[in-house]
């Protein structure tokens, strides 16, 4: 498995990792702790947002029952102010930038300096 998958980028930087059965079993080489999904009974992972247990989440659903819960996530996700990314490109591309800015110091430029 390529190193800059989501899920191993997300283990690299210490976050724990939540995914349903099916998502978990499709990750090798990697712990995640699995959840019930939305439409299932609880706990579910609206009962781990809700809860403020989860601080970024990665969502990219497929099929009816997962684009009802994907909707509903989404809905959590703004609500609570959680960090949302729907595709892995948009996580792979969250995830270098919070690695980035936990291996060096952030240094803000304005729009000015770039063009010098």
């Amino acid at each position: 498995m390529p190193d800059d998958l989501p899920p191993i980028i997300t283990f690299k930087l210490g976050f724990n990792l939540i995914a349903t059965p099916g998502t978990a079993k499709a990750v090798d080489g990697v712990k995640i702790g699995e959840i019930s999904k939305i439409s299932q009974d609880s706990p579910n992972v609206s009962d781990k947002i809700l809860s403020k247990e989860v601080d970024l989440i990665i969502n990219t659903p497929s099929g009816k029952v997962s684009a009802a819960d994907g909707y509903k996530i989404r809905r959590l996700a703004i609500e609570l102010g959680i960090p949302y990314v729907t595709t892995l490109a948009g996580a792979r591309s969250a995830l270098n930038a919070i690695e980035a800015i936990k291996n060096s110091e952030l240094k803000v430029k304005s729009l000015d300096e770039y063009v010098e």
